[in-house]
């Protein structure tokens, strides 16, 4: 049982992954991926004032966010895109300025526009992350909710906005094919270039010399013809001279059984 508990455990994190769809920023609240162009400007305020207020989920800390334009708060949250107010001691802290947006393609939380204060109050020196993770809700204009502090002083929140949807490119409509014109340059005659000439081919083998090759292949033939015969008339001396002696002999042995059978008769009578 434990085996299968943990097997639905791994199953369940595979598939709450997030795609990776890394969005190009194009300005401090708009990027574009592959699904599309957002663009959270219709949320943003222009006038230095936070466009979300009061959010929050503990009666301590209180944040105010606007996407696009930097706005002030209170005498230490200057340019900031992210402020947080500490309501105990009435303190305001920047955890992100608006000119270090960056998007991030997470596979845990999908698309994040991330923002980075490094601030001197209070002393020491303190980084803060800001995290807000863009979730498309085409019902809702625009709702930010505080989601956790983790680590301390990384801060996420979920904006969830008709406006964090992408908005798909428009389809490619192929227009007419056009002729380029060509414009003559200063100086030159008017009309266009004359087309190139065409390439001349090499000449490889001039008539003298294929002629002269030709007599040469002639002249090897004649060659070679010369000396197939004089092969052939050679062997046919020696076959002539081989058959004359073959005759000789046969010849010679009819006169040595001719002398033999007369010397027989001759001892018979």
């Amino acid at each position: 049982m434990k085996v299968l508990g943990l097997f639905c455990v791994c199953l369940s994190v595979v598939f709450a992954q997030q795609p990776l769809k890394p969005c190009k920023t194009d300005s401090t609240c708009s990027c574009t991926n592959v699904d599309g162009y957002i663009d959270l400007h219709p949320i943003a305020n222009r006038n230095n004032t936070p466009y979300f207020r009061n959010v929050t989920n503990s009666p301590n800390y209180i944040y105010s966010y606007n996407p696009c334009y930097a706005f002030t708060e209170g005498s230490v949250c200057q340019n900031a895109a992210i402020c947080q107010l500490d309501t105990s001691v009435n303190q305001y802290y920047v955890i992100g300025y608006a000119d270090t947006v960056r998007s991030i393609a997470d596979s845990e939380y999908g698309l994040i526009f991330q923002y980075t204060a490094t601030t001197d109050m209070p002393l020491p020196s303190t980084v803060r992350t800001a995290n807000v993770i863009l979730t498309c809700d085409e019902n809702r204009e625009g709702e930010l909710q505080f989601v956790k502090e983790d680590p301390i002083k990384t801060y996420y929140f979920n904006l969830y906005s008709k406006h964090a949807c992408p908005i798909p490119p428009p389809p490619t409509v192929p227009g007419p094919k056009t002729t380029p014109v060509w414009t003559a340059p200063p100086g030159r005659p008017t009309g266009p270039p004359a087309p190139p000439s065409p390439t001349s081919v090499p000449v490889i083998f001039s008539l003298k010399a294929v002629v002269v090759l030709l007599l040469c292949i002639l002249f090897v033939l004649t060659f070679l013809c010369g000396l197939i015969i004089l092969a052939v008339c050679v062997f046919s001396a020696k076959f002539n001279s081989t058959n004359n002696d073959k005759a000789e002999l046969g010849q010679s042995a009819n006169y040595s059984h001719k002398d033999e059978m007369k010397r027989h008769l001759k001892n018979e009578f």
